[in-house]
């Protein structure tokens, strides 16, 4: 089972959201270190809330005749009129569009967790939590990354694990 499976077959309640970077096994040398988020503003307007049923349906492979084969990218949108700090949850890239954004009190564990895997926020990976999150003001996300460990001991201090 990989990693990532592993990940997603956790009880819904196991992660608390925002609040520190976990990680699981994945391969020999390579960890995922992951952190749940939730998306606000998804439920504003009908094409957000479409978009990411649409993103939902094709994670789970249940997509119905018609869907497009959708993705979910975080976006640092700097040009925020409201917070200049907000990360912007996109369905298929820019062109496609906004489904939200990654809880403003939650951004600055996303930006620790891309400087943690060396790489740049939109670059991290996005799946949603919760297939059944109509009901939810908030949709949790998991967000991760990959993490090739050498020395164990030294990526784990890095982490404050030990």
């Amino acid at each position: 089972m990989t990693g990532l499976m592993v990940l997603l077959d956790q009880p819904k309640n196991s992660f608390s959201a925002g609040t520190f970077i976990n990680m699981i096994p994945f391969g020999n040398d390579t960890v995922l270190p992951f952190i749940q988020v939730d998306c606000r503003g998804w439920d504003i307007f009908e094409n957000r809330a479409r978009n990411l049923r649409e993103a939902a349906a094709c994670e789970s492979l249940q997509a119905s005749q018609g869907y497009h084969n959708s993705w979910l990218t975080l976006h640092e949108d700097k040009k925020n009129k409201y917070d200049p700090n907000a990360i912007e949850l996109l369905v298929r890239g820019e062109a496609f569009g906004n489904a939200g954004y990654i809880a403003k009190e939650q951004t600055e564990a996303v930006r620790k967790l891309a400087e943690l895997c060396s790489c740049k926020v939109g670059d991290l990976h996005v799946t949603i939590a919760r297939k059944d999150f109509a009901h939810l003001k908030n949709v949790p996300l998991v967000v991760y990354g990959h993490l090739i460990v050498k020395d164990e001991l030294v990526n784990f201090r890095q982490l404050g694990v030990v």
